[in-house]
């Protein structure tokens, strides 16, 4: 689009034409074009034309054949218009034409009107103008605006006349500066310069009006044609009954324009009714408008202002007196909230309403204010649709403020609505109870960024929120807004929802905002019997805290994802399991107080529990409990990770106090990497009672406990025929480890662990204590009868405790520094114990310091990156675990370049030194165990078996004493694991993808070995992986190659269809990427969704643009603004920085600080961007301290980036 901006000899012509210019009023802040205005004389002096002219020719020098007439002075000028002809093209030469009288008398024969006299007249049929360069017309000549020849500047009565490039500007007291009385009118690239119109007050100007005035039969104007045209006037075609007027990208200045001395009628506009196509039309103005004329239904004036307009509001207060109705589709954009305001002088109802229907409406950048003293509660700040005629259009308010309203700053019924970055201050008053947000009557709104402040009510039935979502309204995306001080920071309201009209609120509201002081965070109205009832054999999610005031029976099949909330219960309430599989994970179950009172669990399973009840426990965290967390007495049951804590609960009401786990009857249990503490008993397996008989099985793996009295405590009966078995296989123990009323029916067997007490009665043959300070720890012994500590063997290890201070198993020493490729690397060969399929080995501090003390030493010689290496032996073992030091991991990962690596037959895992400190850091002991091992199918639940097919899945984690360390502050984890390639797979389609606990799968970035049998891939955290296969494409691309770090990326984006390359055979990997670009390959990479919204906020980015769609939706997603309020400078080269902030605005990710480059700085609006990239693994930056922000982004560079966080 060629704007007024680039018409930089019009502009410096102009100002330096004449010697004084008058005050200009302030545009909007993103309005660039310059005003060029002149002396009320409007003269021209001969000197600054002769300055400007390109070709200083004189009228001899003009060239002719009839057809094209080259123009290079003004007397070629006045022949050409003297002389024109039909068909004539008049390529005009860059420079100032002003004419004179002299040159008017050449031309005053021509009165076929019946008068003499006109400035500039084109009277033949189907001539062209077309400037080559800058060139401004103009004239000193002065005239009154009286006969018809004197009211023009331009006079164009010929039929398909086109002007092209030229710019005009009119004489002293200009009134219409083009008036059009033929057909078929084209003016194109014009600049329509002002003056400063006599009847101004304080230097208003104006350009005068483009006029349409047919003086045919039919009064028919033709096929006519405005665009990329800007002037300080309005345009009309009252006078045309027949016809189109096409306008397309045409600005009307409307900034300290005559209009604010004439007063209503004279703003701008687009008079009449002819107009075909109006695009990217826009008014400028600023205080002196009368906003009525332009924006109300209401005003005879404001069918002027066309569907689709952009109103620029310059800096300033614009008083309202009385309210706005809005009934078409415009763009309201300020020049930002601390400089646009509109201010209420009365107190309306409803300060702007846009009216319901089809009617799309943006506003951004403006204070909408409401009245200082109010005098009555009822006052809005804006509205769109009513409850009689919702809108149905696309809305977006962004970057506005709304302060002083009593009732709700922004109600929006109907339609869909994008709301952001706003801020809202609530009016107190006596009575009200307003809302920041209402999105009602079927609404679909996304709102995020937001700051809402003050909406505490004041009313004795109504409560004040911040957002209210009621009415068939969605709410599909809230997230990053602050409520401070409201009644209730979200509210859904359900009271009128039916069966085909539900009310819908972003399920994660409450995680993803931030609430101050608010009488409550979210109310969902959300029942969880209800949502429980409705979803037998389902999926259940928790949207917010919920609480239970009767005890929930699970009879069949659930899942219950806690979405990291709590379930609050009250005394004489419990979660009772009869039937059926229970899945409950990610939640804290808090103030449950048992049945009635009596001796019950948080969670219980009776006895009388139908056949195969199932509970599966996933990071649950029980606190505030009275007597047992989990009361179990039949079925199978799993508790993974997850804790219990007893330090907030009271005796039961028997005077009991807390027990973790009570176990009884037919019970199944495991209970793996668990944290119990602040209980009197841990674990309680009772099979003493006659009344619930049966067998217990209890396995105790990577769990923690902190007992009171008793970490394990088996009860027995030498009366009942009932057997219990309890297996410790590993884990730290304080307190007791006991059976009462032992009988061969009751069994406790250790293969594992640390204890606070002595467990020598309970260690299983080919086991042994060792006690080190009090600390009593039970290991395997080696296969020949000798102790790993030197000692012989006990035989059924019941001995082995006696020894106080054992010697300890012979440590390794660091072999000799070994440098290649810059690194130095210093290895370690363990020794592992193996137990089945399990080896264990362990690093001692004085060994792990002395390796990380000599590669330290010799990489600091050889100027190399230091390698810590543990090479394990583990043999045909399938699960690998290794302790080491954190005191040698934090000293290794304080050298910028070090890394890790732990290598067994099972994986090789090499940790970066960013990794090497996070993990130190996020110890809990003096020890952090590695382990690696294979998952069963069996161990995943349904979604996981379902995603993963028959796909191998294997298990990474770390663990320090009680804390399990997952993520890496923003370093990396190298793994290569076997992996045996199935006939018919090929290398380059081995993927590795990262396995959450609801089955989704997301890719890592994989290469495999073919001849090693490896895949190796990195990751940015441990968890569960899955070694898959995706069938690869035959590469299309000449420019792609198999070494390139952007081979497999490439190729998964031309399978997903997300590019096609740049040609059939080339990719162009290192061309630079434009904005737009990058919109669409994200957009591509989404599934190219359809947009909700139609109306483009964005004064460059139009329909036909194939961009189109993928900036809206962009938009939608909160994923850009634009470069402005109204551009989106699609053309304008994406940054790295632009294209890692699209992505973590789409995905809404959360950044810890961690490591972080050099060139991003603490205060650049991408600086958490970047750390979320970091930290997913989407890019390691350019170098190591830098991440080059500024670096135009090239297309290998953005599909790497999409592959590494979405690729499947």
């Amino acid at each position: 689009m060629r704007r007024a901006t680039t018409r930089f000899w019009s502009v410096v012509l102009i100002c330096t034409m004449f010697m004084s210019l008058p005050p200009v009023g302030a545009l909007a802040e993103e309005t660039t074009e310059p005003l060029a205005l002149t002396e009320t004389t409007g003269g021209l002096s001969q000197t600054a034309a002769d300055d400007f002219q390109s070709s200083p020719g004189t009228g001899t020098d003009a060239r002719s054949d009839d057809a094209v007439v080259e123009i290079y002075s003004v007397e070629d000028l006045a022949a050409a218009i003297a002389g024109q002809k039909a068909g004539q093209t008049w390529k005009i030469a860059a420079g100032v034409y002003s004419l004179t009288q002299d040159h008017l008398n050449q031309y005053a024969h021509w009165d076929a009107p019946g008068q003499g006299g006109w400035y500039f007249p084109l009277y033949a049929d189907r001539l062209t103008l077309v400037g080559e360069g800058q060139v401004v017309i103009t004239s000193a000549v002065e005239s009154a605006n009286g006969a018809w020849a004197t009211q023009d500047f331009v006079s164009v009565w010929g039929d398909g006349i086109t002007i092209d490039g030229v710019d005009f500007q009119s004489k002293s007291v200009p009134n219409k500066a083009i008036e059009i009385m033929g057909r078929d009118f084209t003016l194109k690239n014009c600049t329509i310069l002002p003056v400063v119109h006599p009847d101004g007050e304080n230097g208003e100007v104006f350009s005068g009006s483009i006029f349409f005035n047919p003086i045919n039969d039919q009064g028919d104007l033709g096929d006519s044609t405005l665009e990329n045209v800007y002037l300080h006037g309005y345009i009309s075609a009252s006078a045309a009954d027949a016809g189109t007027l096409h306008v397309r990208n045409v600005t009307l200045d409307a900034t300290n324009n005559i209009w604010n001395v004439w007063g209503t009628g004279y703003g701008p506009g687009l008079v009449g009714d002819v107009y075909g196509q109006i695009e990217n039309v826009k008014y400028l103005v600023d205080e002196g408008a009368i906003l009525s004329d332009i924006l109300d239904s209401n005003s005879p004036y404001a069918a002027d202002t066309k569907p689709g307009t952009t109103i620029v509001f310059a800096a300033g207060t614009y008083e309202l007196n009385s309210a706005l109705t809005i009934g078409k589709d415009l763009a309201l954009v300020g020049a930002g909230w601390e400089r646009t305001a509109f201010q209420a002088t009365a107190e309306p109802v409803v300060l702007l309403q846009v009216s319901g229907g089809a009617v799309d409406f943006s506003m951004s950048g403006i204070h909408v204010k409401g009245v200082d003293s109010n005098s009555h509660n009822n006052s809005s700040g804006i509205q769109i649709g009513t409850n009689g005629m919702p809108n149905t259009g696309q809305i977006m308010i962004e970057k506005c403020k709304f302060s002083d309203f009593t009732k709700n700053s922004i109600t929006v019924k109907g339609g869909n609505a994008a709301i952001t970055g706003n801020l809202i201050d609530c009016k107190l008053y006596p009575g009200a109870a307003g809302n920041g947000i209402q999105i009602d009557m079927g609404a679909v709104a996304v709102i995020t960024g937001n700051t809402i402040n003050g909406y505490v009510s004041h009313a004795d039935s109504w409560s004040a929120c911040g957002v209210l979502v009621l009415r068939d309204g969605k709410i599909n995306r809230i997230r990053d807004n602050t409520f401070s001080d409201c009644g209730t920071g979200i509210t859904k309201e359900t009271y009128y929802d039916t069966d085909d009209h539900q009310t819908y609120l972003d399920p994660e509201a409450a995680k993803n905002n931030t609430f101050v002081n608010c009488g409550q965070n979210v109310d969902f109205e959300f029942d969880l019997m209800e949502e429980i009832a409705a979803n037998s054999g389902g999926v259940v999610r928790l949207p917010c805290d919920v609480a239970l005031d009767e005890t929930l029976t699970i009879s069949t099949d659930l899942i219950l994802d806690g979405n990291g909330f709590t379930v609050y219960g009250r005394e004489g309430v419990c979660i009772e399991v009869t039937g059926g599989t229970f899945q409950l994970s990610n939640v804290t179950l808090a103030g449950f107080g048992g049945e009635n009172g009596a001796q019950a669990g948080v969670i219980q399973v009776l006895a009388t529990a139908a056949s195969g009840t199932e509970v599966i426990a996933s990071d649950v965290h029980v606190r505030d409990f009275r007597h047992s967390a989990y009361d179990i007495a039949a079925g199978s049951f799993k508790i993974t990770g997850g804790t219990i804590d007893g330090s907030g609960s009271s005796p039961d009401a028997a005077g009991q106090n807390t027990t973790a786990l009570e176990i009884s009857g037919n019970a199944d249990v495991d209970v793996i990497d668990c944290v119990i503490r602040h209980v009197r008993t841990g674990i309680h397996v009772d099979n003493s009672r006659p009344d619930i008989p049966g067998d217990v099985t209890v396995d105790i793996s990577g769990t923690s406990i902190a007992a009171q009295d008793d970490a394990v405590l088996l009860s027995g009966n030498s009366d009942a025929d009932s057997r219990a078995a309890v297996r410790i296989l590993d884990g730290t123990f304080t307190g007791d480890i006991r059976i009462e009323n032992e009988t061969d029916r009751h069994t406790i067997s250790i293969t594992g662990g640390s204890f606070s007490v002595d467990p020598t009665p309970y260690v299983a043959t080919g086991y042994h204590v060792i006690n080190s300070d009090g600390v009593y720890t039970v290991r395997l012994e080696t296969p020949d009868g000798e102790r790993p500590d030197g000692g012989g063997s006990s035989g059924g290890g019941s001995s082995g405790g006696s020894s106080d201070s054992p010697n300890p198993p012979t440590q390794p020493q660091p072999s000799e520094p070994e440098t290649s490729d810059g690194n130095t690397t210093v290895s370690t060969q363990v020794t592992p114990t193996v137990s089945g399929d399990t080896a264990r080995a362990e690093v001692n501090t004085g060994v792990m310091d002395k390796t990380v003390e000599s590669v330290l030493e010799a990489a600091a010689e050889n100027n190399t990156a230091p390698v810590v290496q543990i090479v394990v032996d583990s043999g045909k073992a399938n699960n690998v675990e290794v302790l080491l030091p954190v005191s040698s991991l934090d000293t290794l990962g304080r050298h910028e370049s070090a890394a890790l690596t732990v290598t067994s037959g099972v994986a090789t895992v090499t940790l970066d030194s960013a990794a090497i400190t996070a993990v130190a850091n996020q110890a809990g002991g003096e020890q952090i165990a590695l382990a690696v091992a294979p998952v069963a199918a069996e161990d995943l639940n349904e979604q996981q078996q379902a995603a993963v097919g028959g796909a191998p899945v294997f298990d990474l984690h770390l663990r320090s004493d009680d804390i399990t360390i997952t993520h890496f502050g923003g370093g990396t984890a190298t793994v290569s694991i076997p992996y045996r390639l199935p006939s018919g797979q090929t290398a380059d389609g081995v993927v590795v993808y990262y396995l959450d606990d609801l089955g989704n799968l997301t890719p890592r970035e994989t290469s495999y070995d073919a001849t090693e049998g490896k895949a190796t891939f990195t990751t940015p955290h441990f968890s569960k992986y899955v070694v898959g296969y995706r069938q690869v494409s035959r590469n299309p691309f000449a420019d792609v190659t198999e070494t390139s770090y952007f081979y497999t990326p490439v190729l998964w984006a031309a399978e997903q269809g997300i590019t096609l390359g740049t040609s059939e055979t080339t990719f162009s990997p290192y061309k630079v990427c434009t904005r737009a670009r990058a919109a669409v390959l994200l957009w591509r990479a989404a599934g190219s969704p359809k947009p909700e919204r139609t109306a483009s906020p964005f004064t460059d980015v139009t329909r036909s643009d194939d961009y189109y769609d993928a900036v809206l939706w962009a938009v939608e997603q909160g994923i850009t603004s634009g470069t402005s309020a109204t551009t989106f400078s699609p053309d304008a080269l994406c940054t790295r920085a632009q294209i890692v902030t699209f992505l973590w605005r789409y995905n809404k990710g959360i950044a810890a600080e961690t490591r972080i480059f050099t060139d991003v700085a603490e205060t650049a609006y991408y600086r958490e961007a970047v750390l979320w990239a970091v930290q997913q693994g989407i890019t390691v930056g350019t170098t190591e301290s830098t991440f080059s922000p500024d670096a135009p982004c090239t297309r290998a560079q953005i599909v790497t980036f999409l592959f590494r966080y979405m690729g499947e």
